[in-house]
């Protein structure tokens, strides 16, 4: 190998190298002789930071992207070429004593974090033509993080860097939307957090057991979900509509939720076997009016939830058809499931199933569920099939559903009937939570299409 210096900056060096390579092509070795150019810089070091699920990030105002961005914490090893190949020639030190204390240094500079614990997670090399490494830690042992303003004070003037801890599911929807602009550490990130998921630091960080679909449930729902115009994140839950979406084949589609049941009644919680969730004395007789609205306007066909609440709607609203109906009972059609939380009310939830509530009502987690119930994934996820379904039996005919209030708000995020996925929509309002009480729309008829 022969090389020759072309140009050396502060920063850069240019070498025309001759090399030769043995390629081996089935039983014998070529040997094939290249000259290149090659550009070398100096290495560079990144921290992953991570405490509680959370990850740390620099928002930094890059002037090349004359604009914001979001960064690993780290720098430059060397800050010149000289300083590189000064190192080369020093004894009893290796690149990697370097590189180490540049990460500790960086840290310091950026964060006031004192590294305690840290381990080189990998090395990312550039390509053939360009030589820069970048070498990635994992940083899980720390002390400070409470001087930024000092240590911000210590850099270069021109330079403007703002900490703070993303958790893993926003860290990787910046990966997403590239928000992150250094491609090499977006992917490194990347395989950082699908290992997180492989051994189960990430499904820790946001649930206890049972709390949350399987990683095996999510990987599913985002696949599927992504034919139908929905977006999943797979750490944190939420959900945004691509600008497509599949549309239902029947001429209309009416719901109608279930008449007022016991719970209601009383603030509580229901699930779909809790003795609370039979219809009331008043929730049956307020659905004399929703029965003479479909007596003016009969549908093709009824299709009633599996549900003993839904089963005893269609048998009250039955009694004023004058009129055969075609009646399909149809099985996967089930919203919400509280189960634990059935005839609890909401002020007698644990802090830790509060929690859970707050991330799918208020968060909008569609992989929170209480112990044992659903998520609002798996309302969407049967929701997809009963539009399916729709569009397979009951083409071009009006179409009236007996169901959950959550079977309506599914089929309006799958049919994408508003701007966002929740908009318009209130977990007071679907779980009837104040005292003074609200209109939840139960025994009414809602349109869908």
């Amino acid at each position: 190998m022969h090389e020759e210096v072309m140009y050396t900056g502060s920063l850069f060096q240019v070498i025309r190298r001759k090399e030769r390579f043995t390629v081996p092509i089935d039983d014998e070795k070529k040997h094939v002789d290249i000259e290149y150019e090659l550009v070398k810089r100096p290495p560079g070091v990144r921290a992953i930071v991570i405490q509680n699920g959370r990850l740390l990030l620099n928002r930094e105002f890059r002037y090349e992207l004359n604009g914001w961005d979001y960064r690993l914490p780290g720098g430059k090893v060397f800050d010149t070429q000289e300083q590189a190949q000064a190192s080369n020639h020093e004894n009893g030190k290796e690149t990697m004593q370097y590189v180490e204390q540049a990460l500790m240094k960086e840290l310091w500079e950026e964060a006031g974090l004192k590294v305690r614990n840290y381990s080189l997670y990998e090395c990312s090399h550039n390509g053939f033509t360009v030589e820069w490494d970048l070498y990635y830690y994992i940083v899980d042992e720390f002390e400070g993080f409470g001087k930024q303003k000092d240590c911000l004070e210590q850099q270069s003037k021109f330079e403007y860097i703002q900490p703070c801890w993303v958790d893993y599911g926003t860290v990787l929807q910046y990966c997403i939307d590239k928000k992150i602009s250094e491609e090499r550490s977006v992917g490194v990130l990347l395989r950082f957090l699908l290992s997180q998921i492989a051994d189960g630091e990430m499904k820790n960080a946001l649930f206890k057991k049972n709390e949350s679909n399987t990683w095996i449930e999510r990987v599913k729902y985002q696949m599927v979900f992504l034919h139908y115009g929905i977006l999943v994140n797979i750490f944190s839950g939420n959900i945004r509509y691509f600008p497509f979406r599949k549309k239902c084949l029947c001429r209309s589609v009416d719901l109608i939720r279930h008449g007022k049941t016991e719970a209601i009644e009383k603030k509580e919680f229901m699930s779909d076997t809790s003795c609370n969730a039979r219809l009331s004395d008043a929730g049956k007789a307020e659905l004399s009016a929703a029965a003479h609205q479909i007596c003016g306007n009969l549908p093709d066909a009824i299709l009633v939830g599996p549900l003993e609440r839904t089963k005893e709607t269609f048998d009250v609203l039955e009694t004023y058809l004058r009129e055969r109906v075609k009646v399909d009972t149809c099985s996967f059609m089930r919203g919400i499931n509280n189960a634990i939380w059935a005839g609890k009310t909401f002020e007698m939830l644990d802090m830790e199933n509060l929690l859970v509530f707050l991330q799918r009502e208020c968060s909008h987690n569609i992989f929170a569920k209480s112990r044992g119930g659903d998520s609002w994934g798996d309302v969407i996820y049967r929701c997809i099939k009963l539009l399916n379904y729709l569009n397979r039996r009951y083409r071009n005919e009006k179409v009236l559903i007996i169901s959950q209030g959550s079977i309506f708000q599914g089929m309006k995020i799958v049919l994408h009937l508003c701007q966002k996925p929740w908009e318009g929509y209130s977990a007071e309002k679907m779980f009837s939570l104040t005292r003074k009480g609200t209109n939840v729309e139960y025994g009414q008829i809602q349109k869908l299409i």
